[in-house]
């Protein structure tokens, strides 16, 4: 219900109308603010404690009709920053936020401040729209965004480097771009941070990064070992120069943010190159960018090192003899298929004959073999790669992977006329593999006389040698196994207990599970009736095919990997999907719900999320009471961590802060508290100094000089005596201090106020 102000409705009156507030209480607030007259109302109600800046701000914004801007959340453009001066900004509270055509969106502590509203007008030569904002913000925000590489040098200066990552730029950069780059995306801690964070996930093995925009934080995850793990948390103000960084280097461009965007980038680290796959993709909260790792340094593996059982081995090395036929590998994304290919690659590279691969990317580099990059942009797909290489004379031809009927009819056609093909669909099974091909228009006859077998496998992650102990399966999960196996599991388990090693997670990397169908005249009879899935399979069973759960089952007796690894990749063949899925209007394909365009045809979604937020009014208009209320400072499920060798003041403020909906959790000492910390990534910690095994400050130092931990705010207890511990805690990086004994409403308030500064 629209519950517009009356054109003489106070502030005061709307607090009490909101139920902010009683009459009493702004009896009291009016008094007090005729002993204060240069003091507005609503400075006194905040200094009274009997509301925040925010409500102040959102009444002002429900009186006068002004749009609110929450700057906490909000990202602001450094080009909108570079048109208003800082003492401009200073003077009259005011923060450019962004530009929209001609207009520019300013934040303003008072928008009534029509002087404030002309100087900005003409030292942008924009038109000005206000939006009000709260003091606190205003003023936080212009420390940040007008010596923001300042603000972010601190948060990072102490984070270990990797020295030597040179970026190797393959077409020049324009001009535009190079002005950019001298200004706020090229300052130094920029290019730290953003080296920090490529060169951490190098480290860490991942093959993918995903830089994520949410509402009041920039999430990074990373994909180590199959799976996408939160790395680390980056303030929301560092949004568009972060972005804006990777951009630039990849080749895109920067003013364009509302349509995907592909680009790539080379680096040389520690002397090894390295491929970065750069993909943005408009979301509700700004651009989300993933950054695919290709290290061609990796050395591709021998068959010897897949994990393959001795029989599959040798079913293996006597298809890749076969003078002609075709391969197939199958699986779903992230299976390890290309993995598999190169293998197969680099065993037959031995002979003395032609290999050619056609790839999307090129993921190794094989020496003595000749690869080409399909470029489907420039119109080089792999279907007219495919018959122009028939002309170079190959004896074994990869192709990445088979996307439709054409590419699958040639490859189908060349490994009948003496080629060895290999190559790559994505299906659940071996027995699937061959229904696909015929779902795709290729004909039964094509298919059984040119395949000559189908490696259809899984990646199952390997225990931590380190921290592995016997494991005790919940008892219906062992029934499930039993049931879809069919054998009976009396062997013992084994789990990974968590360690630094493994980053807590109990695996360190991956090996695959295998199910290959060798084709046999039976089976080539079976695929020129049409017959089923299920028939094939059970006659491949009978025929010694070995399913993916049973050679799963074998690498679990064998203490390679663990039941809960065998539940996650075995029994579901996909990741679970949502009830209701989403599709594209346009090209039918799946999106997510906080997709604005899809990624795939570059149409504008209907319905995203982000579009049923906006509200029919100007966005950030206040119209009800009930928007005035302070929501920033609801931080319900935030997780903060307690480091103290004191258990039961540990455990009291914790119960204190679970109680105001947080989040908590207590550890003893430092060495605790890195292990707590790499497994939940807590957004607040507290912690103690002097404790045993690790105090308060290495702690601390330990924190700041580790990417993925030196955005968490920490916050030190000492004692009131100990000074040079406070001041060397905040020296090392600390965000604030609280002196022992402790005030419990003291402790709240700085922990959301840390919280609302970072967050």
């Amino acid at each position: 219900m629209n519950e517009s102000p009356t054109a003489k409705e106070k502030i005061g009156e709307i607090f009490v109308k909101a139920g902010l507030i009683n009459q009493q209480m702004l009896k009291m607030a009016l008094e007090e603010n005729k002993r204060n007259p240069k003091e507005l109302l609503g400075e006194t109600l905040v200094r009274l404690y009997m509301a925040t800046e925010e409500e102040v701000a959102r009444a002002i914004a429900y009186q006068q009709g002004i749009p609110y801007i929450d700057l906490t959340c909000t990202p602001v453009e450094p080009i909108a920053i570079e048109l208003i001066p800082l003492k401009l900004a200073m003077e009259h509270q005011i923060l450019p936020v962004r530009i929209e055509n001609r207009d520019l969106i300013l934040a303003m502590k008072n928008p009534l401040d029509i002087a404030a509203i002309d100087l900005a007008r003409f030292a942008s030569g924009l038109n000005i729209r206000p939006h009000i904002a709260a003091a606190g913000d205003i003023k936080n925000a212009i420390h940040r965004y007008y010596s923001a590489e300042e603000s972010i040098n601190q948060i990072i200066q102490n984070v270990a480097q990797q020295e030597g990552i040179e970026f190797i730029r393959e077409e020049p950069l324009r001009e535009e771009d190079v002005l950019e780059l001298k200004s706020k995306s090229e300052m130094a801690p920029i290019v730290k941070l953003v080296n920090s964070i490529i060169s951490q996930s190098v480290s860490a093995q991942a093959s993918d990064i995903h830089i994520e925009p949410k509402e009041k934080i920039i999430q990074v995850r990373q994909r180590v070992d199959g799976i996408l793990n939160e790395a680390m948390q980056i303030p929301k103000w560092v949004q568009m120069a972060l972005i804006s960084r990777i951009k630039i280097m990849a080749g895109m461009d920067i003013a364009e943010k509302r349509v995907p965007q592909d680009g790539k980038i080379k680096l040389k680290m520690e002397n090894n190159l390295i491929d970065l796959r750069i993909s943005t993709l408009p979301t509700q909260y700004g651009e989300k960018v993933v950054i695919r790792i290709l290290d061609k340094s990796k050395n591709a593996l021998s068959i010897e090192e897949l994990g393959l059982l001795p029989e599959d081995l040798n079913k293996i090395k006597e298809l890749i003899n076969l003078p002609q036929g075709m391969i197939l590998v199958c699986g779903p994304t992230g299976s390890g298929k290309t993995t598999t290919l190169y293998a197969l690659i680099n065993e037959v590279s031995r002979k003395k004959i032609n290999i050619v691969t056609l790839e999307d990317p090129i993921e190794y580099e094989i020496g003595g073999i000749n690869q080409v990059q399909i470029n489907e942009k420039a119109g080089l797909t792999f279907a007219k790669s495919l018959r122009s290489l028939l002309r170079q004379d190959p004896n074994v031809i990869l192709v990445g992977e088979i996307r439709d009927m054409e590419t699958a009819e040639i490859a189908m056609g060349a490994s009948m006329t003496g080629h060895l093909v290999l190559s790559t669909l994505h299906t659940n099974d071996a027995a699937s593999t061959i229904v696909r091909l015929i779902d795709l228009g290729v004909t039964p006859y094509l298919i059984a006389s040119s395949l000559n077998g189908i490696i259809s496998q899984r990646l199952v992650r390997v225990i931590c040698e380190y921290c592995r102990e016997e494991d005790m399966p919940a008892p219906e999960i062992l029934k499930k196994l039993e049931a879809r196996s069919g054998e009976r599991i009396s062997f013992p388990s084994y789990r990974g207990k968590g360690c630094e090693a493994c980053k807590q997670t109990g695996y360190r990397g991956r090996k695959g599970i295998y199910e290959i169908l060798i084709m046999t005249g039976e089976i080539r009879e079976l695929i020129n009736q049409k017959a089923s899935e299920r028939k094939i399979r059970e006659v491949a069973g009978k025929g010694g095919m070995k399913p993916l759960i049973n050679d799963a089952l074998e690498k679990v007796k064998q203490g390679v990997t663990t039941v809960a690894e065998l539940e996650r990749v075995a029994f579901f063949s996909e990741e679970p999907k949502s009830t209701v899925e989403l599709k594209c209007a346009r090209c039918q394909k799946a999106i997510e719900p906080d997709w604005l365009v899809c990624p795939y045809c570059s149409y504008k979604l209907k319905g995203s999320l982000a579009e049923e937020a906006v509200p029919a009014t100007e966005p950030g208009r206040i119209t009800e009471l009930h928007l005035i209320r302070d929501r920033t400072t609801d931080f319900k499920g935030f997780k903060i961590l307690l480091v103290d060798d004191n258990e039961k003041l540990a455990q009291g403020i914790a119960t204190f802060l679970r109680k105001n909906q947080f989040v908590a959790t207590a550890v003893s000492n430092g060495k605790e508290a890195l292990e707590s910390i790499a497994r939940d990534k807590p957004h607040l910690i507290i912690t103690d100094v002097m404790m045993p095994e690790m105090d308060g400050l290495e702690l601390i130092q330990r924190l700041r000089q580790d990417i993925t931990t030196a955005f968490i705010p920490v916050i030190i207890l000492s004692q009131r005596r100990v000074l040079e511990d406070r001041l060397k805690g905040l020296e090392l990086g600390a965000d604030d201090y609280l002196v022992k004994p402790l005030l419990l409403e003291e402790l709240l308030l700085k922990v959301k106020a840390i919280l609302r500064r970072v967050y």
